[in-house]
């Protein structure tokens, strides 16, 4: 009789552990497809952070402005400026109805400085989207990150260059 209830204890454990592991692969399996799933939004939380410059009135009206580069010469370079500007995507609305429709969000994410080389990295999160007058959507970008390089000096600040992530 023990010999018989020894086993079925041995047989008890050994079933119990069988349905832990599928329990842990289970969960495993379970975690790494909401991770390679992911979500639209990021919720990125940097904290208190030092803010060095305020160029988010500058760029938000780069962005949007019909009025040319010579009004931000004093704040960025041409080649940043006519790759945030959204007249560049005119082209693509030539045939479409008039006038364009602009939406634009911008939001500051945060800012690092380079003591060594005196740079401010700026990171911004921007959504743009480009409709004709019909509502038909030309063009957008949808929670984009971007970093602008900036340099400080006794003149003030200056955009360098800009980062885009892929």
């Amino acid at each position: 009789m023990n010999r018989k209830k020894f086993l079925k204890t041995i047989a008890s454990i050994v079933i119990v552990l069988v349905l832990c592991v599928f329990g842990l692969l289970f969960l495993i399996i379970r975690d790494n497809y909401r991770e390679a799933r992911g979500t639209d939004t990021q919720n990125i939380n940097y904290g208190e952070y030092t803010k060095y410059v305020d160029i988010y009135d500058v760029v938000k009206e780069a962005y949007v402005t019909d009025n040319g580069y010579t009004k931000f010469s004093k704040h960025m370079t041409e080649d940043v400026f006519k790759y945030i500007n959204h007249t560049s995507y005119k082209e693509k609305a030539n045939k479409r109805a008039q006038p364009l429709k602009i939406n634009f969000e911008l939001r500051e994410i945060y800012q690092t400085k380079d003591k060594e080389n005196n740079l401010i990295y700026v990171d911004m999160i921007y959504s743009l989207v480009i409709a004709d007058a019909n509502g038909e959507i030309i063009t957008g970008a949808g929670n984009a990150h971007i970093t602008f390089t900036v340099r400080v000096d006794e003149n003030g600040w200056y955009i360098l260059n800009k980062y885009e992530k892929p």
